[in-house]
């Protein structure tokens, strides 16, 4: 993934403070000047985000952080707030998560129908999840057990793959719960 100079801040329980955290460390503060980036509060006001995302929140605590525990979005709920943002900065952030098989689109649409905002915002974040994630998969080539043929118009499997050369994500969890039904 690409470093980002910015970090979005909520104040979980405090809203108001948003204010307070882009006067004391945002953009251009004396802090951004000295580290090199910078944080944005953020109201929840703002922020676009599916139902429940709250009960999903990521525990970010280790020696790295001194004892202090930090609370990051679950990884599809950012991505769906990223595609209803739409700004460029977003599109480009969809773009490397997709590159980097950060998120499983099923789930993104399953959460983004959960997100409070006129139709036409919601059809624009599809087709940029669309977009995104077929950009992950069109310039794969061919992993060995597979062979190709007519253009890529037709694929035939030469051997069953072993799983270590299986090469995007798989939940084999729910493999095993499907077919234990």
């Amino acid at each position: 993934m690409r470093l980002s100079v910015e970090a979005d801040l909520f104040p979980l329980n405090y809203s108001e403070r948003a204010d307070v955290i882009d006067g004391s460390i945002g953009e251009l503060s004396p802090f951004h000047e000295t580290f090199g980036y910078y944080a944005q509060g953020v109201a929840e006001e703002i922020a676009i985000l599916p139902q429940n995302w709250r009960e999903r929140l990521v525990v970010i605590q280790n020696e790295n952080t001194r004892g202090a525990r930090g609370l990051c979005l679950e990884v599809h709920d950012l991505l769906v707030a990223k595609a209803v943002a739409g700004r460029e900065k977003d599109v480009a952030f969809l773009e490397e998560a997709a590159r980097h098989h950060m998120a499983d689109a099923e789930v993104m649409f399953h959460r983004l129908a959960t997100v409070t905002v006129d139709p036409a915002v919601r059809e624009k974040a599809r087709a940029m999840i669309v977009v995104r994630h077929n950009l992950d998969t069109i310039d794969r080539a061919l992993p060995g057990w597979l062979e190709g043929g007519e253009g890529g118009l037709q694929t035939t499997v030469r051997d069953l793959p072993l799983r270590e050369q299986i090469d995007v994500p798989v939940r084999e969890q729910l493999i095993v719960e499907l077919y234990s039904k």
